[in-house]
């Protein structure tokens, strides 16, 4: 326990406050504790989470949360003084002695308030016992129990609040309506309390109560207030107190200002902290002219035929798919046919786009003959199956001849498109248009396509009207870039550019809100579009949207410019969500209805889907349609087919919905779309899950579907969406009381936890899956809890724990002779032994493994084992025998489409040619594999491969790129609490900092990083470490040191057999000794290096054995051997440092032999190459080595 309890504080509806001391003497805190019959947990937790990033110095700090499972408390910041009821007038004589320390008190609210609000938190009870004035004068809120963090918090039909502060909106008892003009309203209660000693409202009961607040005026306030109070701040107080939201003050900042502004409140000595700015309305730009750009490409180049691909880019926001779709709503009047995929972000930097085409291509064929279609197909039609792997399930297609397989990864690319062309050319017997949208999130494959397809499509004359939609200010993205640098050498492709709001409509819109200046206006050009984009030209919504996005810090004004962060469009202030819905209410009662039904199937929703969940006659229902229609609700986009105009307002007629009306809406959408899908139920699995979770009626029904939607969309790596469907897996298993399956999903859910890098939440999971596996008689399935639950206690270094669950596990599977399971154990366990150095365990029980997998036919299982015993020859620099087994993990990866395991065997191989100083290789490798990380949303092997091609990059001299890919590296690592990865990349990053010469700051991370391998017994990465202080310590001039830390370095490379190690910490003494002029020990540990490097086939630490041999040759009497020797090896040598550092030593022998000409021939070549060096990569050796050349 982290706390001490000291006394009670007090004790209120929702808990009870202890003073207490805090891990030390010297701080004293609050701990409040949750009444267990209260509020669950996690909303609790969440507004401790939210208010941690609370920085106001008027609001009580949060520290520390000290829930835990059966308990909800948290520590924040003691404060100590009075209620700010304490500043009222003692009595009627004392009205108006203290108005200006009121106002000041008023403006430290605002300045609490505001901070709140930025962060899109409502506080919702503004009353004197939620405000404190401490004994220094300084106010700030206490108690934020009852604050609103978020728009979903669903506690209708309950008032919350204070009703003497209340505003009227308060009894309206919607919570999650409230906005921060209801905080206003209340301060301006109690304001008009503090100054006046009376409240504006006096009713003794709620209803009478609530009659005042939403017709009556205060009471009156000529009356009421004190002799002397001036008119502004008489008006300030009743601007708040207004009806009306909008008829308020619309922030704490403006409130906070107008106060400073009046007498009372100009010498007040509290500084504004103000967010806040507003804009005034626009609207969209004329869509004309793009529109008949496209016209005419499509008129004179696709119906010619001729073909043409058209490129359309444009802002986040700025139109795009708008003007794509009243183009292919022309293009369908006139029977045209029309190929559209989108790329998603869930699916970020995959193919998957170019495979849902071909899938609608194929689909457009599949009524033809076979024969007909396999023609249509094409000779290399089966490598579309790498494009869209559903495609092998139709039996035609297993019919196709398999090409021979190619090596070269360029060639297979270029079969492909021509694949994908051919076939395109083969249905296109009348014009079509082909449309991909949201490029950005491709892969890099979908653009290089892009580019093939432009060129082919004209030089085959086919006629086809290919569209690429694309954000161009997702400017970080690989295939934006691609796209970018592209079209700017092919110019002469046809591309269309959405350009912004003209400059006019920006400053019309701004410059009366603003006070810009028309040269201030084109600061807001950027962030104009996505708001446009939301508020869709309603100018209410502009006002009320950009009250909300300063609340919530999306925009601002830094340095003089203005700023505005990506905003979600599915996430609207309540005041947006209100426009919609009052819109909504106008409809007829059918079209409400029909829409509400109709955004439970989805944004995209079929026509006898709807008709079967409403019972309307088809007619009737084609009738709403055509009226929702008309009133720019919905769109039909073909088949009978429609989508809803807006998302946002999806999104906000979906939430409206009942709970009882939704269950029974899902339960006939998904009766529906089991009859119409009975033979493909897999084509609309997410659908089924989602209506069989929603209705409810049918348990096992609905596990097995949601079960079967998460299992789906693992396999794809749609990591999100599986763990919602596995969510609601576990949550029916519970209620059916199927325990041994809640374990079952409990654990799956898990391994993705673990893939995304939440090892926390990972851990928990695992825990509960253990106990509740306690409670059943599967022992399989208990041994398979252990076994899971040591694995994530292995990952955070919990090592002897870990080993405690293993052996647990291997005892049950070995009752049972459960071959697989002990094998699967076993191998973990070897993971132990392999991060403690205990290489020859390790293999023991890698090899155990490996063999039992061979034998039991497990293939995932032998690439698994073969991954682990290459990783354990790796570190024992057995290179080539560990390059075979991850060729190995490698070909069994691509034979059963596993891209996890791919994308892992890659990075492996990377690292191998990393230590065989192949640089280019291994990056090659690196950003192969980074691309599957990303795609398959894996963490682990993201963060671990991004500090891997750091560490290339930083060998090929690249500082810049490999500091950005450490942080990046570390930041995740940290999240995921991976100690390994931490500790690596903090090693990885003092030895860029001592490069440069900062030497006090790479030691710093170096201690850091030993500390932790010291606690994690991580022996290999303690003698890394070890080695790198001393190197350090070496170009300090710290020469002990720097042996002390060989010497430590040495002695635990030679305990782990690690070779590499060995070898580097070896030849490093080497150095420091003949620094010491300690010949014969110098001479001894580098011949011992020397033989190692050449063992391991490290060219690098030969080259560095044999300069120092040399050197040595010449300090005991043997010069000329010692220069033949150097210049032999400048005769062969191809790397420049190599060639560099070569010169620079024989300079310095010349130099010592009074040999001037030849010594300044070497002087010369050193001091040109070390300066061209330094100018790639400013290492603080080139520097020095330059500074002694000019000496």
């Amino acid at each position: 326990m982290t706390y001490q309890i000291i006394s009670k504080l007090g004790s209120g509806s929702f808990g009870t406050v202890y003073k207490i001391q805090y891990k030390n003497a010297n701080l004293l805190a609050a701990l409040k504790r949750i009444h267990s019959d209260n509020t669950p947990s996690d909303r609790f937790k969440r507004i401790f989470n939210a208010m941690r990033h609370i920085e106001s110095l008027h609001c009580a700090r949060m520290i520390e949360w000290a829930g835990t499972h059966d308990d909800t408390a948290w520590i924040m910041e003691l404060v100590e003084g009075e209620p700010i009821s304490c500043l009222k007038p003692r009595d009627e004589s004392h009205r108006g002695d203290n108005l200006s320390g009121i106002v000041n008190a008023i403006i430290q609210v605002c300045n609490g308030l505001d901070e709140l609000h930025s962060k899109n938190i409502v506080y919702r009870d503004l009353n004197p016992g939620n405000i404190m004035v401490q004994p220094d004068s300084t106010v700030k809120l206490i108690d934020f129990d009852l604050a609103r963090i978020d728009n979903d918090v669903r506690e209708e039909g309950r008032f919350i609040g204070t009703p003497e502060y209340a505003s009227p909106e308060h009894f309206d008892r919607r919570p999650s309506t409230l906005d921060q003009r209801s905080d206003l309203y209340s301060l301006g209660a109690l304001a008009y309390e503090l100054i006046t000693g009376q409240l504006p409202f006096q009713a003794r009961n709620m209803e009478q109560l609530e009659r005042e607040h939403r017709y009556d005026p205060p009471r009156r306030i000529d009356l009421a207030m004190p002799p002397g109070i001036s008119e502004e701040l008489q008006t300030a107080i009743l601007t708040l107190l207004a009806k009306k939201p909008e008829d308020r003050y619309q922030n704490a900042a403006s409130l906070a200002y107008a106060l400073q502004e009046t007498p009372e409140g100009q010498h007040t000595s509290t500084k504004i902290t103000a967010k806040g700015v507003y804009l005034l309305p626009s609207r969209f730009v004329n869509r004309a002219q793009p529109l008949r750009f496209l016209r005419r490409q499509f008129q004179y180049k696709a119906l010619q035929p001729q073909g043409q691909t058209v490129f359309i880019s444009g802002e986040s926001g700025i139109g795009k798919t708008r003007l794509y779709s009243h183009f292919q709503r022309e293009l369908a009047s006139r029977r045209i046919p029309i190929f559209h995929a989108k790329a998603e972000e869930l699916n970020h930097g995959s193919d998957r786009v170019l495979g849902d085409i071909v899938i609608k291509l194929v689909d457009s064929i599949e009524t033809r003959p076979d024969d007909e279609k396999r023609e249509m197909i094409g000779r290399f039609g089966w490598d579309l199956v790498q494009l869209a792997p559903d495609l092998i399930q139709r039996s035609w297609v297993k019919q196709l001849e398999k090409p021979p397989d190619l090596i070269d990864a360029r060639a297979v690319e270029s079969r492909l498109f021509d694949a994908l062309i051919t076939f395109i050319e083969n249905i296109a017997r009348t014009s079509f248009l082909i449309c991909l949208d949201d490029v950005q999130w491709a892969g890099k494959r979908v653009a290089r396509f892009l580019f093939y397809a432009a060129r082919n499509i004209k030089l085959r004359s086919i006629p086809v009207f290919l569209l690429a939609l694309y954000r161009q200010d997702e400017v970080k993205l690989p295939t934006v870039i691609f796209l970018e640098n592209e079209l700017q050498k092919k110019k002469e492709l046809p591309r269309l550019i959405i350009d912004s709001l003209q400059p006019e409509d920006i400053f019309e819109m701004l410059a009366s809100m603003l006070g810009l200046t028309k040269t201030d206006v084109r600061q807001a050009e950027d962030f104009v579009q996505p708001i446009m984009q939301i508020t869709t030209g309603n100018p209410l919504f502009v006002r009320e949207l950009l009250c909300y996005l300063t609340q919530t810090e999306r925009l601002s004004k830094r340095d003089g410019h203005w700023m505005l962060n990506k905003i979600d469009p599915t996430e609207l202030p309540i005041a947006i969500k209100k426009i919609i819905d009052r819109r909504f209410r106008n409809l007829p009662d059918t079209t409400q209805q029909v829409l509400l039904c109709a955004s439970v199937i989805g944004r995209i929703f079929d026509l006898d889907i709807l008709q079967t969940a409403t019972g309307l006659a088809e007619s009737e229902l084609r009738y709403v349609l055509e009226f929702a229609r008309v009133a720019h609700w919905i769109e039909g986009i073909g088949n009978d087919q429609y989508q809803f105009v807006y998302d946002s307002e999806h999104k906000t007629l979906d939430h409206a919905i009942a709970d009882d009306q939704r269950k029974n809406w899902s339960r006939l959408i998904g009766d529906a779309l089991e009859r119409k899908y009975a033979d493909n139920k897999d084509a609309v699995i997410d659908e089924l899950a989602r209506h069989s979770y929603h209705a409810s009626h049918d348990l096992e029904k609905a596990i097995g579907y949601c079960g079967r939607a998460g299992d789906l969309a693992g396999k794809k790596y749609e990591n999100d969406k599986a763990i919602l469907f596995y969510d609601w897996t576990i949550e029916m298993l519970r209620k059916a009381g199927h325990t041994e399956g809640e374990v079952d999903y409990l654990l799956k859910k898990s391994v993705l936890a673990v893939l995304i890098g939440e090892w926390d939440k990972a851990l928990k999971l695992r825990e509960k899956a253990l106990n509740l596996a306690k409670k059943t008689n599967n022992y399989q399935l208990l041994g398979r809890a252990h076994h899971t639950y040591g694995n994530i206690l292995w990952r955070k270094s919990m090592f002897d724990e870990a080993m405690s669950h293993f052996d647990e596990s291997l005892s049950i599977h070995k009752n049972l002779n459960d071959e697989h399971g002990i094998a699967a154990t076993i191998s973990n366990k070897g993971l132990i032994y392999s991060y403690r150095a205990e290489y020859d365990k390790a293999l023991e029980c890698y090899g155990y493994a490996y063999n039992s997998a061979h034998k039991l036919n497990d293939k995932l299982s032998i690439g698994i084992c073969a991954g682990n015993l290459g990783n354990v020859h790796s570190r024992k620099s057995n290179y080539q025998k560990a390059l075979s087994y991850y060729e190995e993990l490698l070909k069994i990866g691509e034979e059963l489409d596993d891209k996890r395991n791919v994308g892992y065997a890659l990075s492996c191989i990377g690292i191998v040619h990393f230590k065989q100083c192949h640089y280019d290789a291994a990056i090659e490798c690196y950003e192969r594999a980074l691309t599957i990380a990303h795609e398959t949303g894996n963490q682990i092997l993201f963060s671990s491969i991004t500090g891997s091609l750091g560490e290339a990059l930083y060998f090929k001299g690249d500082y810049d790129a490999a500091i950005a890919c450490y942080e990046r590296a570390l930041k995740i690592g940290e999240k995921m609490g991976d100690n390994h990865e931490i500790i690596l990349t903090t090693g990885r990053i003092g030895i860029l900092l001592a490069d440069k010469g900062e030497f006090d700051a790479a030691l710093a991370y170096y201690k850091r990083s030993l500390k932790l391998s010291q606690t994690l017994r991580d022996n290999r990465s303690v003698s890394t470490i070890y080695a790198n202080m001393g190197v350090m310590y070496y170009s300090k001039g710290d020469i002990d040191k720097a042996i002390s830390c060989f010497d430590n370095s040495i002695s635990i490379c030679k305990e782990i057999q690690y070779v590499y190690g060995l070898c580097a910490a070896l030849t490093d003494k080497a150095e420091a000794r003949f620094f010491l002029k300690n010949y014969d020990s110098s001479k001894q540990l580098n011949e011992e290096g020397r033989e190692i490097a050449r063992r391991i086939n490290r060219s690098d630490m030969v080259f560095k054995a044999d300069m120092l041999a040399a050197k040595i040759d010449y300090a005991t009497g043997k010069p000329e051997k010692a220069i033949q020797i150097l210049t032999g090896m400048l005769a062969q040598t191809q790397d420049k440092y190599e060639f560099v550092t070569l010169h620079n030593e024989l300079w310095q022998m010349y130099k010592q032999r009074d040999q001037t000409g030849q010594a300044q021939e070497h002087r010369r070549k050193a001091l040109e190459l070390y300066r061209k060096l330094y100018e790639k990569t400013p290492k603080y050796e080139y520097k020095q080595r330059i500074e002694e050349l000019q000496a």
